[in-house]
């Protein structure tokens, strides 16, 4: 991960726009979600992608939970009410491929 940043935990699950008689890759705006992770990716803002059930989730990196917001608020499919999400700061404890969080 970057250095400077934190790691933010975020879910996406289906929004109001939702269509769910189509498959993902035949919802609106699905091209534009796959290409923002790939931005934030390129950006080296994304650790990690991983589907949970019908969720979505990944890890990404920021300043503080405001610009993690905006990164994740930029997605064409967030904006569309396609996918909504939740986001909190990941509290790592073990590291592994992630970093373990500085004790104090």
């Amino acid at each position: 991960m970057p250095e400077g940043l934190q790691p933010f935990a975020v879910e996406f699950r289906t929004g109001p726009a939702w269509q769910a008689d189509k498959p993902p890759q035949e919802q609106a705006h699905f091209r534009a979600h796959s290409a923002n992770l790939k931005r934030l990716r390129d950006a080296g803002l994304l650790v990690l992608g991983a589907r949970l059930d019908e969720r979505g989730f990944v890890v990404i990196a920021a300043v503080d939970e405001a610009a993690a917001r905006a990164e994740v608020d930029a997605d064409p499919s967030v904006q569309a009410g396609v996918f909504r999400y939740q986001i909190a700061p990941l509290q790592v404890f073990y590291g592994g491929s992630l970093p373990a969080a500085r004790r104090r």
